[in-house]
């Protein structure tokens, strides 16, 4: 049974990673303007949406199936191109042949860092469950440490989140799995109930350093800094930790969460679609220096959001039992092959 209070965070993780995808849109908000904070605000809180979704996957753990990673490519595949073919017009917008071909082939590009990290974790999960549980709870806890110092301490405090061998400021492999041994040794080693109103402070604390740090910053500087909202910020890990225990915490069933959010990773794989409804509806842009683009904002989130899990409940009623099938023969002409290798190698 699907733990509703995980499947409920995965969802507000969502619209939160999609919020910052589309008030980055808004290209013409003027520095030090009121959009301008709030968008560095909705940063702040925005990018614990992927942290949060790989704790959640470390304290379940990630099985290496070969089914789930080709229907994972599939999706990944299937609706990039659906994204290009939406934006295909849209001024501005890379298309043409290399366009297609980049949608096409998006995963052995690894266009798409958090997917591309995903399956890795996949093929590795097995080999990093054999180190965990290996591990004394000491040694796990010291290890943790040194990829904390490594992974988050030094690129923040060095000013260098986009410029070391970690790149993106945590948006890379290294993290991804960072991450997902927090939430292993989350699940192995079970911590103490942590009151809601300690969790929730916490929260609210790292929200507020976060972004007093990055304003202060960027009227040091005289130009626009996120650096403490950036994904391997110490203060985004325990933002993301924080709400990750309050909705551990939340032990109720839902159907309705549970149905919306066995769709929730197609609102991110056809999050490219969304240049095309902002260029035909919404404009968001236009609103960049106007007290609307806080309504214009939530108003497009929610609308991508229900129209991509609508488009997958579509997909998945009509095409779920072809695409099974062609992944079991797919599978079945992987093992052969596999098979007739080692038979040849054999005589």
């Amino acid at each position: 049974m699907r733990h509703s209070g995980f499947e409920l965070l995965r969802i507000i993780a969502m619209l939160l990673i999609s919020a910052m995808h589309v008030a980055s849109m808004g290209k013409s908000i003027e520095f030090g303007s009121f959009n301008y904070y709030a968008v560095g605000f909705i940063s702040s809180i925005g990018n614990i949406g992927v942290s949060c979704f790989v704790l959640i996957s470390g304290f379940f753990g990630v099985k290496s199936k070969a089914d789930k990673i080709i229907h994972l490519v599939y999706l990944t595949t299937l609706y990039q191109v659906i994204g290009y073919l939406a934006t295909y017009t849209v001024p501005g917008v890379h298309g043409g042949l290399g366009g297609f071909l980049q949608a096409v082939f998006i995963v052995p590009l690894y266009n798409n860092w958090f997917i591309s990290c995903y399956i890795i974790l996949m093929l590795i999960s097995p080999y990093i469950e054999t180190f965990v549980t290996a591990l004394t709870k000491k040694d796990f806890e010291k290890f943790l440490l040194v990829l904390f110092i490594c992974f988050s301490v030094l690129p923040t405090a060095f000013n260098s989140a986009n410029y070391t061998i970690l790149t993106a400021g945590g948006k890379c492999l290294t993290y991804f799995i960072f991450l997902y041994l927090i939430g292993r040794y989350l699940k192995i080693h079970v911590i103490q109930f942590i009151s809601r109103k300690k969790l929730v402070l916490v929260f609210l604390c790292s929200t507020v350093i976060i972004n007093l740090l990055n304003i202060t910053a960027a009227k040091l500087l005289n130009r626009p800094v996120n650096l403490y909202a950036m994904d391997c910020s110490p203060f985004v890990l325990l933002s993301s930790l924080a709400v990750f225990y309050l909705f551990k915490s939340f032990t109720f069933h839902s159907t309705i969460i549970n149905w919306i959010s066995s769709s929730i990773l197609a609102v991110y794989l056809l999050d490219g679609s969304r240049l095309f409804w902002d260029n035909r509806f919404f404009e968001i842009d236009n609103y960049a220096s106007n007290s609307s683009f806080i309504f214009i904002l939530i108003l497009e989130v929610a609308f991508l959001f229900v129209v991509s899990i609508l488009i997958d409940k579509v997909r998945n009623a009509l095409f779920s039992g072809v695409e099974e099938k062609g992944i079991d023969f797919l599978l079945g002409k992987i093992r052969n092959l596999i098979s007739g290798i080692y038979f040849k190698r054999a005589q």
